[in-house]
């Protein structure tokens, strides 16, 4: 067996939350006049730091804090967030790593730290991981720092330590962390953007399950 800990990202990874994440979005654009996504664009627009995506969609941050606008989101997704689901077969993944002797697994988060342990605990996931680690703003600006110490907690070589998530930024912090990285399609970005990143990408978790011979 490759790899010896799985570090999973949150957000679109384990949560299957794009579609809740786009219609609170929408809901925000429309308040202020500005031309709502369909999840295909907003799958091929998503990025982070969420602020600088937000400013592209045409939010005016010289008439309203960034502070206000990640607030109203962050309180808005909260409030929802408890009825998204988890992504279609993960909980099997999850109970597989966490059932082998050989491998161990953490979540590493954009997701404010205490909202990201409140989330963990409320779906019972908890058993299953080392630790978590979650940003701690609302901001959802870049994990790579967060990473880096996250890797630190880890001590396992670099190649035997896996990063999986939906996002390119994803594949950035597994970079930054010098470890390889896994792409699930299905969350915030589309799979023709997680192609670029050249590292294997998934339609599914079946997939990532065969690929992490479980």
């Amino acid at each position: 067996m490759r790899f010896k800990h799985i570090i999973w990202d949150w957000n679109g990874t384990i949560i299957d939350d794009a579609s809740l994440s786009l219609d609170i979005l929408n809901q925000t654009l429309t308040k202020r006049r500005l031309q709502p996504l369909s999840l295909e664009k907003y799958r091929a627009s998503f990025d982070f730091p969420v602020s600088e995506f937000y400013e592209r969609l045409g939010f005016d941050f010289s008439k309203e804090s960034v502070d206000k606008v990640g607030r109203e989101f962050v309180d808005a997704y909260n409030k929802a967030q408890a009825n998204c689901p988890m992504r279609n077969g993960i909980l099997e993944i999850l109970k597989r790593v966490a059932d082998s002797p050989e491998m161990s697994q953490s979540v590493l988060s954009a997701y404010e730290k205490s909202c990201l342990s409140a989330a963990v605990k409320m779906r019972k996931l908890e058993r299953f991981f080392d630790f978590v680690s979650g940003l701690d703003n609302i901001y959802a600006g870049s994990k790579e720092a967060l990473g880096k110490r996250h890797i630190a907690k880890i001590n396992l070589p670099a190649g035997s330590v896996l990063m999986v998530g939906d996002t390119l930024h994803d594949f950035d912090t597994a970079k930054a962390m010098g470890i390889p990285c896994a792409l699930l399609c299905g969350g915030h970005f589309s799979r023709q953007r997680l192609e670029t990143a050249g590292v294997p990408v998934f339609d599914n978790t079946e997939e990532l399950m065969r690929y992490l011979s479980l």
